[in-house]
């Protein structure tokens, strides 16, 4: 290889003296150049320095050399780096325009300066011979490399933006600092000492890497040279110490650049010229690409037999080499490849020299072990004088495709239960009803919702919860028909779609088997839960023959199904339509009836059956809109409940019932008021923390107040209700069991609540004097509530017979329309400086459209 020629070290000493001599002597030689064309010199030389820069930085990234890879990466980032400096460093200069702060000396200097440190340590580092081989590796060093070139980018974005966070490298009208003037004879001395390492790291390399790298140590010491006249040019030497500083460090990159990357980029093919012979580099590469390939490679012979076939195509299918070289290609094909194969191989153009083809998606192989597997071929024939010889580049995508197909079925299918999810109920609910309008038959759309799901979940936790949606799953699709879609819309709503029904009244059957199916419940936690589904169905065509319509409709349907109760089942009906437009319309006009406090508080009196002395107020929501008028709380509380209201409405009622107890006290009327709490608001963990705060916010004590829950509520979660209803008692509230007798009270469970009053429901006491039943029921009521040292209140008392027969059982409270009705608070306070009421002898007070509750 010829010797790249290198600068004499003495020729450069020599120069270098001359030249110092020339701009430092008596009659110092030197330059003045005006401000526009010093400005343009300065950016042509350093858009050179930038190019020649960024060119070595690149050239470094593409060197493939084994031994020193790591190395040559980051010292050409390194390189690349300085490039850009140098175009900031152009672009600072006073005169420039400004780019981040404003353009000035000072901050051309600095990043000068990063410009000229960064090269001078990457070569300082690169010059030590001392580091262990491994630092040099592809992946040694390159965090710490890294660091150091980020914390570059760092200091130069700080010099662009707040330059003055530097010190000072220029004064106006003394010129450079002491500063600047050290640091760049710091370099110096860097670059010096780097060209020491670098003689004896040469020293140690192999006799045709000296002769690569031997421009390197030149290129060292000229970049020293060039640091030392711009120290001359602090000094007071101007624009020639400059402009030599400045051709002295391009003509030092233009060596860097030669010697370290130029000469690497010719030394690999230079070591195969002297090791081989132009055919033996030639084969040895071939044959090592081709047995190394990732794809699999198969050369076939004009009788359709294996001649060739690299490590990757034996590992493919299993076989070894041996046992491919000289068999029909057909053993690695099932049977319609093969015939795929021989239709190739029988196409016209086969006599043409070559032709490419790709086969794609579809193709298959077996392995020796009989398994297929999933292929993309491309194939290359050769015309010979024998007849066509094929090669195929074969690439298993099997795992490719069963990820495709796992991706597919992940889109698809819910995550939990494995059926199919929103997106695919919609086309196989499309699919059917295009199907039934076709051959005029009906199919349903069942709607299930798993009754008291929440109560698992919070009880048991998620995972228990999952478990039973599983299990729901694989009962309910064990039930159904073949043709039969179950789906999971989501939390605990499926949607069933049972085809091929011949009348409308069939999908209720299906619905009862449903259920039947669940009936048994499942084992969680040591105890057994039910499994109780409300379902709302719809029926296509009559209810509609879009899927959209027609789950809309089933939507319908369960909302009314979970208003009846749990289990229940119902069939949409044109009237859910106008019920569910009536529920819209309620909830709109709630919210705002909520949001400008149009909704009031009634008080009805609870009196001591005997004496008609007032003894307490229950607080009855009310509510007389505008467009809706008077709206009974049976209507709307249920509605806020379905919508997310019910905890604004009850925070409502609970600030206005303190408030008022607050306006009564200060006039000197004491009494207690009840509320009542719907399911959902005694559930909330903070109600005792609410409840505490309105009461501290009115300044009443705890007695002032008292919370009714309706016995249903209680048993939803009894051991939760029994840790709510401490907290509230703890308090000093307290709590009423309300509308006793319509629920499933455990007898255990009523002991251990800390309730102070149990509360008859209205209907025993309606029919109390008509029915036996009625009355034995208020008479037991009243008799538990004595034995378990409770107080009684009977609702709904409208007779003065039926106080005549509660007087007789021993109920000490009452309250109705016998007494009074809900009144507002200013007849309520009228009744409270009364202190008592006497009921009238009539046997029913009433009147006609006034809301009872």
């Amino acid at each position: 290889m010829p010797q790249p020629s290198r600068l004499p070290v003495l020729a450069t000493v020599v120069l270098t003296a001359v030249l110092y001599t020339m701009v430092t002597g008596d009659r110092p030689l030197d330059i003045h150049i005006e401000r526009p064309q010093f400005l343009g010199l300065h950016a042509l030389i350093e858009v050179l320095s930038a190019v020649v820069c960024i060119t070595v930085g690149i050239t470094a990234w593409q060197v493939v050399d084994e031994r020193d890879r790591g190395t040559r990466r980051w010292l050409g980032s390194a390189f690349v780096l300085v490039g850009l400096l140098d175009v900031l460093h152009l672009l600072s200069y006073a005169g420039m325009p400004d780019l981040g702060a404003p353009s000035s000396t000072h901050k051309a200097i600095v990043l000068w300066l990063l410009a000229r440190a960064v090269p001078a340590v990457a070569l300082l580092v690169w010059a030590t011979p001392w580091w262990p081989q491994a630092l040099r590796a592809e992946r040694a060093g390159g965090p710490a490399a890294a660091l150091g070139l980020a914390s570059v980018v760092v200091l130069a974005a700080t010099a662009m933006l707040v330059p003055q966070a530097f010190p000072a490298t220029f004064q106006a009208g003394e010129g450079l600092t002491p500063f600047k003037l050290w640091l760049e004879a710091g370099l110096v001395l860097a670059y010096l000492t780097a060209y020491v390492l670098a003689r004896v790291r040469l020293a140690r390399l192999p006799a045709d890497v000296q002769a690569d790298e031997a421009p390197v140590k030149d290129a060292l010491l000229l970049m020293a040279l060039s640091e030392g006249f711009f120290v001359l040019y602090g000094n007071g030497v101007t624009d020639m110490a400059n402009l030599l500083g400045h051709v002295y460090k391009v003509v030092a990159y233009g060596l860097l650049f030669h010697g370290l990357f130029l000469n690497q980029i010719r030394r690999p093919f230079v070591r195969l010229a002297n090791a081989h012979s132009a055919l033996e580099r030639r084969t040895a590469e071939y044959r090592e690409l081709f047995e190394l390939a990732p794809l699999g490679v198969l050369r076939v012979d004009e009788h359709g037999r294996v001649q060739m076939a690299n490590r990757a195509l034996e590992h493919m299918f299993g076989y070894a080499h041996e046992q491919l070289v000289g068999q029909p290609v057909g053993m690695l094909m099932p049977a319609r490849s093969r015939r795929l194969h021989m239709r190739l191989r029988r196409t016209p153009g086969a006599s043409s020299p070559t032709r490419r083809i790709r086969l794609g998606k579809g193709m298959h192989g077996v392995r020796a072990d009989g398994q297929v597997i999933d292929l993309e071929v491309s194939l290359s024939s050769q015309a010979t004088a024998a007849g066509e010889r094929l090669t195929a580049y074969v690439a298993d995508v099997s795992y490719r495709r069963q990820h495709a197909r796992a991706l597919q079925h992940r889109s698809t299918h819910d995550p939990l239960t494995g059926l199919p999810n929103r997106w695919l109920l919609g086309e196989r609910l499309a699919d059917a009803t295009t199907i039934a309008g076709r051959e005029g038959g009906q199919v349903g759309v069942l709607l299930l919702d798993l009754d008291s799901f929440h109560l698992v979940n919070d009880s048991h936790g998620t995972v228990a919860g999952d478990a039973m949606l599983r299990e729901l799953a694989r009962r309910v699709g064990g039930c159904l028909r073949a043709g039969d879609t179950l789906a999971r819309l989501g939390g605990d709503e499926f949607v069933v779609v049972a085809h091929g029904l011949h009348e409308r009244g069939e999908v209720e059957a299906v619905a009862r088997k449903i259920q039947s199916v669940l009936a048994g419940g499942m084992a969680i936690g040591g105890a057994s839960w039910p499994l109780v589904v409300s379902v709302g169905m719809a029926v296509f065509p009559h209810d509609g023959t879009q899927a959209d319509a027609l789950l809309q409709a089933a939507e319908q349907a369960l909302a009314s199904s979970k208003r009846q109760g749990r289990g229940q089942v119902t069939l949409y009906d044109a009237r859910l339509g106008e019920a569910q437009k009536r529920e819209g319309r309620l909830r709109s006009r709630l919210q705002r009836a909520l949001q400008h406090q149009a909704l009031g508080l009634h008080y009805q009196p609870q009196v001591d059956t005997a004496t008609g002395h007032i003894l307490g107020f229950e607080a009855l929501l009310r509510w007389n809109d505008p467009e809706l008028g008077p709206v009974s709380p049976a209507e709307f509380v249920p509605v806020a409940e379905r919508c997310g209201l019910v905890h604004a409405m009850g925070q409502r009622v609970l600030e206005a019932a303190c408030q008022q107890q607050r306006s009564w006290r200060d006039q000197g009327l004491c009494t207690r008021v009840s509320i009542n709490l719907s399911p959902l608001q005694f559930r909330q963990p903070d109600l005792a923390r609410q409840i505490a705060q309105a009461l501290q916010a009115a300044a009443l004590p705890a007695d002032a107040l008292a919370v009714e829950v309706t016995e249903s509520a209680m048993m939803d979660d009894p051991a939760a209700a029994a840790e709510q209803l401490q907290r509230l008692v703890a308090l000093g509230i307290e709590a009423h069991l309300d509308d006793f007798g319509t629920g499933h009270s455990s007898l255990a469970w009523l002991k251990s609540f800390p309730i102070s009053t149990i509360k008859i429901d209205r209907t025993f006491v309606r029919d109390m004097m008509n029915d036996a039943s009625d009355d034995a029921i208020v008479r037991a009521v009243i008799g538990l509530a004595h034995t378990m040292d409770r107080a009684v209140v009977a609702e709904g008392v409208e007779l003065a017979a039926q106080r005549e027969r509660l007087l007789s059982l021993g109920c000490g409270l009452c309250q109705g329309w016998l007494f009074s009705a809900a009144v507002p608070p200013d007849q309520a306070a009228a009744l409270l400086r009364a202190g008592r009421i006497e009921p009238p002898a009539a046997a029913l007070v009433a009147a006609a459209g006034t809301v009872r509750s």
